[in-house]
């Protein structure tokens, strides 16, 4: 059986942190079979990706076809993992959407048996395939900022959302990761997790330092005009400002604010995450956006929820994989010894 290649960015605190490959941004012109675990408005946005047949659409893994050879997981949080160990049992690769585990078990059995039988997992962060994120993340690689100092993130999150659940907010902090590539060393809950949104209108949420910046995130409970396309993206530097917007533009600023070219995208940010994992799978490669990435976020939550319930900022876990030993990642870092 053959291991997957040990990739140099999988290291401690700095996962994967490549921009995504010119190759991989267009569909192949053989659609991967796929089933969709979940409902039917779940399943509704993968129908478009041209990267994927959906041969089925169900909540139940026994109900899959034989002829599916991986799985969207996207049912509720309390059973995704169990879902997709179901799933990698039955020797199906597996897409799944943040929060991809509930718990740091689930996510090491589910590495552990996808690695034991050489299968893909990747997670559902469609923003790093975003046009202007890649641009923005070439300005700030290029040190065009100077350092940054300080991070400001706020986006919708209706009183719709699940209670309890961060929403969006992990989309963007795996945004600020990939674009820094640099790792959260905590996180804290700056109001009740579980209150409803909508009493407290625009409460700072969370506050993630990375390294010398620290990121201040902010749930608004409703549409606004001054989030378009319902968040905005802030980083500021020793030699300018940068900001994205939820509607695809990134703006520059020095001493004003100044619009940036960016490049038209053939497809939609997911449509390109789609194709890219379904050529990992045929590939033997990993996907640009992978498990572990999808265990970051895992970790934010969950390192939210510690924080919320005791006041106090919440250390996070820095996954890693050790393929020698199909470990997924490093204990002793998540018990902080």
């Amino acid at each position: 059986m053959s291991r997957l290649p040990r990739r140099d960015a999988l290291k401690a605190g700095a996962w994967s942190l490549a921009v995504p490959r010119a190759g991989s941004q267009s569909a192949s012109s053989l659609r991967l079979p796929v089933a969709v675990l979940g409902s039917q408005g779940a399943a509704k946005r993968y129908l478009a990706c041209q990267a994927f047949q959906v041969v089925e659409i169900c909540e139940d893994p026994a109900a899959v076809p034989v002829e599916a050879q991986a799985a969207v997981v996207a049912t509720p949080v309390p059973v995704r993992g169990t879902h997709a160990l179901a799933m990698i049992g039955a020797r199906r690769h597996v897409l799944i959407e943040p929060p991809i585990a509930a718990t740091y078990e689930d996510f090491d059995r589910v590495m552990g048996e996808a690695n034991a039988r050489d299968l893909r997992v990747g997670a559902v962060y469609p923003l790093r395939f975003a046009p202007h994120a890649i641009r923005a993340r070439e300005i700030v690689s290029r040190n065009q900022l100077g350092r940054v100092t300080a991070i400001r993130a706020a986006a919708v999150q209706e009183a719709a959302d699940r209670r309890g659940h961060l929403g969006p907010a992990t989309d963007l902090i795996d945004l600020v990761r990939w674009m820094l590539a640099d790792a959260a060393g905590s996180v804290a809950a700056l109001r009740d997790l579980d209150a409803d949104p909508a009493i407290s209108p625009s409460t700072l949420h969370l506050l993630v330092p990375f390294g010398g910046a620290a990121l201040a995130y902010t749930a608004v409970p409703a549409p606004d005009p001054d989030l378009p396309g319902g968040w905005t993206l802030t980083l500021t530097g020793q030699r300018g400002r940068l900001k994205l917007t939820g509607d695809g533009r990134l703006y520059l600023a020095g001493d004003t604010w100044a619009e940036q070219r960016v490049e038209t995208a053939s497809s939609p940010p997911l449509e390109r995450l789609t194709a890219d994992f379904a050529q990992a799978c045929r590939q033997g490669r990993e996907p640009e956006v992978n498990g572990v990435d999808g265990m970051a976020g895992v970790g934010l939550l969950l390192g939210a929820v510690a924080s919320a319930h005791s006041g106090r900022a919440a250390p996070l876990v820095h996954p890693g994989y050790h393929w020698e030993t199909d470990h997924a990642y490093v204990r002793s870092q998540r018990r902080g010894k």
